[in-house]
């Protein structure tokens, strides 16, 4: 009952704070590593060298731009659990959803998240409504 977040990011410096803080804000009480591939960008090395993360973060710079799937594939070799979930870095998770990550893979080989669309107006984050 453990997951492995692999995120791959490239100059997305600007969505990185909201990102982590949804991480850390999820009610998983299981073990977790998070893992991000840092594409040969210098302002989100940068970034990480300013700020201070939970133990279980753990940043990979990538000299090269080699974009986001060898950074995956590499993450992935070294990750530390079996259960593997792909976020994005300019994405924010919803409460509860790495506890229904764990839960469901368990069940099924796969699993794909929904997204939801958002606006923010004036600060407000408006959810938008999707078929």
């Amino acid at each position: 009952m453990s997951l492995s977040i692999i995120i791959p990011t490239y100059k997305n410096v600007d969505f990185l704070p909201e990102l982590i803080r949804s991480i850390e804000m999820n009610d998983y009480s299981e073990e977790y590593e998070v893992l991000v591939g840092i594409d040969s960008c210098y302002d989100t090395l940068n970034y990480v060298y300013e700020n201070q993360f939970l133990p279980n973060f753990k940043f990979f710079f990538f000299s090269e731009n080699n974009g986001p799937y060898v950074i995956k594939n590499t993450l992935c070799e070294i990750s530390k659990f079996e259960k593997i979930l792909f976020f994005d870095s300019d994405d924010v998770m919803m409460p509860g959803m790495l506890s229904e990550i764990d839960t469901n893979l368990d069940i099924y080989t796969v699993i794909k998240p929904k997204y939801i669309n958002f606006t923010d107006i004036n600060g407000v984050r408006n959810y938008v409504k999707e078929n």
